[in-house]
């Protein structure tokens, strides 16, 4: 059976999604139970969640009149997606993956009598020390096209914005903001996430700074779950959720 304490500690789980099995009936009960916190659920079935967990990383964009085209490192074609097709624009900010780094220094004998043993023995005792170190905040960019559902990922020191054409600015920064304007603008049916509006007008703190990359896959899942909910509600005998395996 669930409780409410139950339902208190998957609250710690929101915004976003829960991955847990349920049969349709528990699934609805663990809807009620948050509810009665505060916390409104949608229920899906297993096999129609999205899976946004592994994104093609871009190098190169071109936002074309027609649609959006993208390159690979080498400056391979990746992706060709007309603008209907664009259903969800995420922006945000979360650290980079940590990096140990080494260190040589003096140890506390070296540090106190060094300088005399450097001079009468011609050497100094060292001692190495491990550092981590993560790798500062930078945006990133998610693209979610639909049919197929598909994530790609652009980050803002890693693309090639050649075709800016004369708007391109000396910082990566500027560019990234340009080309995140250019997708609303050429695809104003898309969604956009309240991270990304937040992102545009400099919110600081803002709904777009996340703890990981974790975090942040989570949130655009999440996010782009909402986008599908509003419009299944829109459309009048839309199915909810159907068989006996649902996630909340």
């Amino acid at each position: 059976d669930l409780y409410r304490t139950d339902a208190m500690r998957l609250v710690s789980r929101v915004p976003g999604v829960i991955p847990v099995p349920l049969t349709r009936g528990k699934a609805r009960r663990v809807g009620e139970l948050l509810a009665s916190v505060g916390v409104e659920v949608g229920i899906w079935r297993a096999d129609r969640l999205p899976d946004l967990s592994k994104p093609d990383l871009v190098h190169k964009v071109n936002c074309r009149a027609d649609g959006l085209e993208t390159f690979g490192m080498r400056g391979e074609p990746l992706h060709w997606m007309p603008w209907d097709h664009l259903e969800l624009v995420s922006v945000g900010e979360f650290p980079g993956a940590t990096k140990e780094l080494s260190l040589m220094a003096p140890t506390w004998l070296s540090a106190s009598v060094g300088a005399v043993r450097a001079m009468v023995m011609g050497y100094r005792r060292v001692g190495a020390s491990v550092r981590k170190i993560a790798q500062a905040a930078k945006p990133e960019l998610w693209i979610v096209r639909r049919r197929p559902t598909q994530a790609i990922r652009v980050r803002q020191d890693s693309v090639n914005y050649e075709y800016l054409g004369d708007r391109r600015a000396p910082s990566a920064r500027a560019n990234f903001r340009l080309l995140v304007e250019d997708l609303l603008r050429l695809a104003p049916h898309a969604a956009v996430t309240p991270a990304t509006h937040s992102y545009l007008v400099y919110d600081r703190p803002g709904q777009h700074h996340f703890s990981s990359a974790q975090q942040f896959l989570d949130y655009t899942t999440w996010q782009l779950l909402v986008r599908w909910r509003d419009q299944r509600r829109e459309t009048p005998g839309a199915d909810e959720e159907t068989g006996d395996t649902s996630q909340a």
